[in-house]
């Protein structure tokens, strides 16, 4: 068997993340980051989202990613969900995706030096 352990999670109000921190122990492993991000190629949007990123990472002290990296996002408002399907403004923006799939391509080839 492999020594390695991959753990995810989605919470809302925290307690699943605490079970998957204590389970996972990933400050003893490299992790790398990545999010999609913005649906628009504006220089505020990178802005904004990568402070969010940032901010949202600041929220686990002890995880020191050895790489954290930010792609553009997709937006397809056919697939909205619940409670996003009923609000029209949304319904009604152009489909949109900037993923730079080279740029993705390229990170993921490159963790396999940096892990």
């Amino acid at each position: 068997m492999s020594d390695k352990l991959l753990v995810s999670y989605a919470t809302r109000y925290g307690s699943t993340k605490e079970v998957a921190e204590t389970i996972a122990a990933l400050e003893r492993v490299p992790v790398a980051v990545f999010a999609l991000g913005p649906t628009e190629d504006k220089e505020e949007d990178w802005r904004e989202t990568r402070s969010q990123l940032d901010k949202v990472l600041a929220g686990f002290p002890w995880l020191t990613p050895v790489a954290v990296e930010l792609f553009g996002g997709k937006f397809e408002p056919a697939r909205l969900t619940f409670p996003y399907n009923l609000i029209p403004a949304l319904k009604r923006m152009p489909v949109s995706d900037i993923r730079d799939w080279d740029a993705i391509r390229a990170w993921a080839a490159g963790l396999g030096r940096t892990l």
